[in-house]
């Protein structure tokens, strides 16, 4: 197969990152792990540009894609561009609500797409620099900058329902739909002015040097024939894209020569996929002592993934007591600095770091905090990036409650469950019933008593069996079953907390 082009970048849909985050600012005993495996050499390098930020969209497949694009430029003219993503939105999801509406709202109607949307509408309508369609017009404030379609997807989504319900559509419903899309994403541009030239869409593709048919979509699948085209039954796939479909070890073998030869390549998965973690959720945290290594350990005990941020080089473990999880994480997720090897974590590195771990996760959980504190700016860097802000309130006598009560205070939104956060996000609650459901039938009346009166501050014994009325002993025996069952753990001296 003449494969002529193919680039690569990660295609991430919808992926919900909630990150639970403590300070982490002890340097002292700084020990460096030689880990086999973990020195880096660079095999190919490609040029790419910098990474955009979808927010909170829906419209990775966009971003992604021209990323690619702007890859393809560079490689091919030595020069680099940042195309509109909401011109290819406005004009992909105007076609998608044309074919929901044929075909009776099937498929149903989302932001989602694929690259194929990206690249037929470089074929069919072009692109234009995002300076031309910037596509934010509905910001509350000046620096309000990143995409948010929940409204926007709530209007067109209304829209179209109400179109549904009539016998017989009107000639000028698209043009009422596009006027939606208009309003809040800005007019796509017929004709344009740019760098003292004049373009339209389909001439600044040209000038650009791309050519949509030099690009081919390769999968490996085994309910398809080999060496066939077939088009991959996802929602998203709506177009139908045909995709050769080839051994997965020839996929790689693919992949391998185009990197090999200067080329980049645009990936496709879906990290939404409930499979990726417990509740398609993935925690992004700090690998510090205390919550950190807590949220890290219970992702992983939970089946999820789960990532860390250092504040050092990647081939440093620090602090060393957590190196069990830092090895797991490499199986399980992964770790990320912005550090070089070997480079030894410093006190001003942490609160550095705590701005990737906000930038990386759509909520920002914060479960203990003083009142200054690097949590506290991790929440304020959320803030500004457009996160959620989610705070944990604690004792009114415990200093490292102080910061969470400030959150609070502050707006952030009081959470004391897991559900206060997944309904946030599109993800899955019956599963979390289910599993309450089972676990109140498992355990009897004073199982259910001394369970019910744990909460995520360590309690002591005798204050458990006190507020339980249960003798020291038949506490000792009930806590002692419910640690083995995996419903509590045991912080050591007697004290146990509630194990989310």
């Amino acid at each position: 197969m003449d494969m002529k082009k193919i680039t690569l970048l990660i295609c991430i849909l919808c992926s919900v990152f909630c990150a639970p985050i403590q300070a982490q600012t002890d340097t002292t005993e700084v020990k460096k792990d030689t880990i086999e495996g973990w020195k880096f050499t660079t095999i190919d390098s490609v040029g790419i540009t910098r990474v955009k930020d979808q927010n909170r969209s829906g419209t990775c497949w966009a971003f992604s894609t021209l990323g690619f694009l702007e890859s393809e430029v560079l490689r091919i003219k030595g020069k680099e561009v940042e195309l509109s993503p909401m011109f290819v939105v406005s004009k992909t999801l105007i076609d998608r609500a044309t074919y929901t509406v044929r075909m009776y709202n099937e498929p149903r109607f989302a932001e989602g797409g694929s690259a194929y949307d990206v690249i037929y509408c470089m074929e069919h309508y072009g692109l234009v620099p995002k300076a031309v369609m910037p596509g934010i017009r509905y910001g509350w404030t000046e620096a309000d900058t990143l995409p948010v379609f929940s409204e926007l997807s709530a209007v067109a989504g209304g829209y179209l329902s109400g179109l549904k319900k009539q016998k017989k559509l009107s000639p000028v419903w698209r043009e009422g739909l596009q006027a939606i899309y208009d309003t809040y994403l800005g007019p796509c541009p017929t004709e344009f002015e740019y760098e003292g030239k004049t373009y339209t869409p389909l001439t600044y593709v040209e000038s650009l040097g791309l050519v949509a048919s030099n690009y081919v979509s390769l999968t490996s699948y085994t309910h398809h024939p080999f060496y066939e085209k077939f088009a991959l039954e996802v929602p998203d796939n709506w177009r139908m894209d045909q995709m050769y479909n080839v051994p997965i070890d020839e996929l790689m073998a693919v992949i391998d020569n185009a990197l090999a030869k200067g080329y980049t390549l645009a990936w496709a998965a879906d990290v939404s996929e409930i499979g990726f973690t417990r509740k398609g959720i993935g925690v992004i945290s700090g690998l510090a002592r205390g919550i950190d290594g807590e949220s890290h350990r219970g992702a992983l005990e939970g089946g999820g993934l789960t990532w860390g941020v250092l504040g050092c080089g990647l081939n440093i473990c620090y602090p060393r007591e957590n190196y069990p999880i830092f090895e797991q994480m490499k199986r399980c997720g992964g770790i990320i600095s912005e550090y070089t090897m070997d480079v030894p974590p410093k006190a001003w590195h942490f609160p550095m770091r705590n701005r990737i771990i906000s930038g990386l996760s759509d909520g920002v959980l914060v479960i203990e905090a003083r009142s200054r504190s690097g949590s506290l700016i991790t929440a304020d860097m959320g803030l500004e990036q457009g996160k959620n802000i989610y705070a944990l309130p604690g004792s009114f006598q415990s200093s490292l409650s102080a910061g969470c009560h400030e959150l609070i205070q502050n707006g952030a939104k009081l959470v004391f469950r897991p559900e206060d956060i997944l309904e946030d996000y599109p993800v899955n609650l019956k599963e979390k019933k289910g599993f309450d459901e089972k676990m109140k039938l498992t355990l009897d009346n004073s199982e259910q008593l001394v369970y019910a009166s744990l909460r995520l501050n360590p309690k002591d014994v005798d204050t458990i069996s006190a507020d339980c009325g249960l003798s020291l002993k038949e506490t000792i025996r009930i806590l002692t079953n419910l640690e083995l069952e995996g419903k509590i753990r045991s912080m050591g001296q007697n004290q146990y907390v509630v194990r989310l």
